[in-house]
C-alpha cells in the first residue's frame, strides 16, 4: 500500500434516512478508532451525499447501484475500482442481513482483516434501541459511545439562492412536516394545522412546512386548513437543501420521519409526534427532543396498524402540542438552555 493513500474503513448501510442517522453515533465511534481511515460509507445515494457534506464520512458508494450486487457475487465479479479499494480495506461494518455469507465471504477474499456482518434488527442485539443496537454490534471492537448524542454539521454547500425560510431577521421560525413514511404514522392533519395556526399568532413567527413528494395530500391538506397563516414551502428538495434550511429553524414538529430524525441530529429543539411505533426503539436521537404520544396504541402488528382508521395513539391534545413548542421557545430565549439533552418523553 502506497504511504500517501489512507486505509479505508468500509461501512455497509442500506436502510433509509432515519435508519441511517441512527447509526451516527456508531459511525463517530468507528471513526475515532480508525482515525486515519478514508471512512466510505455505501448507502442511499442521497443519504450519503448528506453524511458526506456534513462530514461524516469521506468517501461514498450508491447502493442503488451496482456495489452491493457486485459485494454479493463475489470477489471475481468486483470491478477494479471497488476490488483496489477492498484491497486498501482495514475493517468492514455492514448492517445488514448475509444468511448465505456472500457478503462476508467477499470481502475475507479480498483481504479485509476485520470485518463485521449484523443487521440492527437481529435477535442477537439485547439494546432496546435502534442507537444503541448499532453500537452493540460493535462490541467485538471494544467500541464505546460518546456521552452524548451526535450533533450533525449544518453543510455549507456554495450557493443556495434566496433563504428558503423567508423570514423576517428577528422572527422565530417554526417548522412542521405533516407526513411521514406512512399515512399510519401521521396524526390527523387538522390538529397540525390547529397548534400551528395557534402557534404563530404570537409574536413575530414565522412558519415552514416540508414535504416530499410522498407527502402531497398531507401538504394540500395543511394548506387548507391554515387558512389565513403565511407559511413557506420546503417541497421535493435534496436533503443537503432541507439540511440546510433547517439550520435557520428554531423548532420542528414532525412524525416518526426522516425528516424528524434530521432536525434532531441537527440539534434542533424536536417535538416528535409518535403513535404506533414505539419510541423506545425509534425516537430520534438528538440533544432536544420531545416525544409526545396519544394512547398507547392497541394494534398487534403493522397488519393491524396500516387499516386502523381510529388511531387514538395520534389522539395528542393539539394544547401538548402548543406547550411543548413554547417550552421549547422559552428554553431557546433562557440564558442557559433548559431543555435537557436526553430524550423528554411527555
Amino acid at each position: 500500500m502506497q504511504p500517501d493513500i489512507p486505509p479505508v474503513l468500509l461501512v455497509v448501510h442500506p436502510g433509509s434516512l432515519g435508519d441511517v442517522l441512527l447509526s451516527l453515533g456508531a459511525l463517530r465511534a468507528l471513526r475515532s478508532a480508525w482515525p486515519t481511515h478514508d471512512l466510505t460509507l455505501v448507502a442511499r445515494g442521497e443519504v450519503a451525499g448528506l453524511l458526506r457534506a456534513c462530514g461524516e464520512v469521506h468517501q461514498t458508494l450508491p447502493i442503488e447501484g451496482s456495489t452491493l450486487a457486485q459485494l454479493l457475487a463475489g470477489p471475481d465479479a468486483l470491478p477494479p475500482g471497488l476490488a483496489a479499494r477492498l484491497r486498501r480495506c482495514t475493517a468492514a461494518v455492514c448492517w445488514m442481513s448475509d444468511q448465505e455469507g456472500a457478503l462476508r465471504t467477499t470481502l475475507r477474499r479480498s483481504g479485509v482483516g476485520q470485518v463485521i456482518v449484523q443487521s440492527p434488527h437481529s435477535p442477537a442485539l439485547r439494546g432496546v434501541h435502534a442507537a444503541d443496537r448499532y453500537l452493540e454490534s460493535l462490541r467485538p471492537w471494544g467500541l464505546r459511545p460518546a456521552d452524548r448524542p451526535p450533533v450533525l454539521q449544518i453543510p455549507r454547500p456554495a450557493h443556495l439562492g434566496p433563504d428558503p425560510a423567508d423570514r423576517p431577521a428577528d422572527a422565530e421560525v417554526l417548522a412542521v412536516h405533516p407526513g411521514s413514511g406512512s399515512p399510519a404514522k401521521c396524526c390527523d392533519v387538522r390538529r397540525l394545522a390547529s397548534a400551528m395556526s395557534s402557534l404563530t399568532g404570537k409574536g413575530a413567527r414565522t412558519l415552514l412546512v416540508l414535504g416530499g413528494p410522498a407527502d402531497d395530500t398531507q401538504i394540500a391538506e395543511l394548506q387548507r386548513h391554515l387558512a389565513g397563516v403565511k407559511t413557506s414551502m420546503i417541497l421535493n428538495r435534496d436533503l443537503i437543501t432541507v439540511a440546510v434550511t433547517l439550520g435557520k429553524v428554531h423548532v420542528f414538529v414532525g412524525h416518526d420521519s426522516g425528516i424528524t430524525h434530521l432536525a434532531a441530529a441537527l440539534g434542533l429543539p424536536t417535538v416528535a409526534l409518535f403513535g404506533p411505533t414505539d419510541p423506545s426503539r425509534w425516537a430520534p436521537r438528538g440533544p432536544r427532543v420531545i416525544i409526545l404520544r396519544g394512547a398507547p396504541c392497541a394494534c398487534l402488528g403493522w397488519q393491524q396498524v396500516e387499516p386502523c382508521r381510529l388511531r387514538p395513539c395520534l389522539d395528542i391534545p393539539v394544547e401538548q402540542i402548543v406547550a411543548a413548542v413554547e417550552g421549547c421557545l422559552a428554553a431557546r430565549r433562557a440564558p442557559e438552555p433548559r431543555l435537557p439533552w436526553s430524550e423528554k418523553v411527555c
